[in-house]
């Protein structure tokens, strides 16, 4: 019986994977071209050790990491270096996390700048087209890109702590009453998108709502939350 147990514990114990090897490497591998995950646990840092494949692993492009997993695709395979949270040395900054809004506005892509060395993940889908990774989404060093229609949330962290100004300064209700239009003062220097519809009415680019250097305009009934500046 004592030998059973013992047993017993020997698998349980072999069974326990650890995230990371004890010199903060973790090898992740995509087997046949295809998108895999490893376990990392939460990192302030995440880079490319070593590269085992022909294929040049390109972070996101064909790997990345966000919430606690590396992932990898395309035939990226690597050892990559994993700096636990909270371990950075030499620096006062730390992950931050913001929202942001990127829209594909007629169906063209579109690069919204923002900070992502931390990584980026979708949160809400406020398109009708589908929002799907790589396809009508992804990102880069520089920022995220979407298109085919795709307008989403988006959630972006960055290791360097760099964070704009909130969602909610930047947000602009405008409401077309008894279905005429109204315009609606506001700073539309850096662009203008919708946020969250709130009428049952339609509300489409240069259709029933649209901007000039002045505001927000909208018609036909469209009510809206509109983001500025949602780069």
């Amino acid at each position: 019986m004592l030998k059973k147990m013992i047993g017993l514990m020997s698998v349980l114990c072999f069974a326990v994977v650890l995230p990371a090897s004890a010199d903060g490497k973790v090898r992740c591998d995509s087997t046949d071209g295809r998108y895999h995950e490893c376990a990392a646990g939460y990192a302030d840092s995440v880079t490319v050790a070593r590269q085992w494949s022909k294929t040049k692993c390109v972070r996101g492009d064909n790997w990345g990491y966000r919430d606690g997993m590396i992932w990898v695709d395309e035939g990226c395979h690597a050892d990559f270096n994993v700096v636990p949270s909270g371990m950075t040395s030499g620096s006062s900054a730390r992950p931050m996390k913001q929202t942001i809004i990127c829209e594909s506005s007629d169906g063209h892509r579109r690069h919204c700048a923002v900070d992502t060395s931390g990584g980026v993940r979708i949160t809400k889908r406020l398109s009708k087209n589908a929002c799907d990774f790589k396809s009508d989404w992804g990102w880069d060093r520089n920022g995220v890109w979407v298109a085919h229609g795709c307008r989403a949330e988006f959630e972006v962290t960055s290791e360097n702590g760099l964070v704009s100004r909130s969602l909610s300064d930047n947000l602009l209700l405008c409401e077309s009453e008894n279905g005429r239009r109204k315009h609606c003062q506001a700073d539309t220097r850096f662009g203008v998108a919708v946020f969250r519809q709130l009428s049952d009415s339609d509300c489409v680019l240069n259709r029933t709502w649209g901007y000039d250097s002045n505001g927000v305009w909208v018609t036909s009934g469209c009510r809206a939350e509109f983001v500025l500046n949602p780069r």
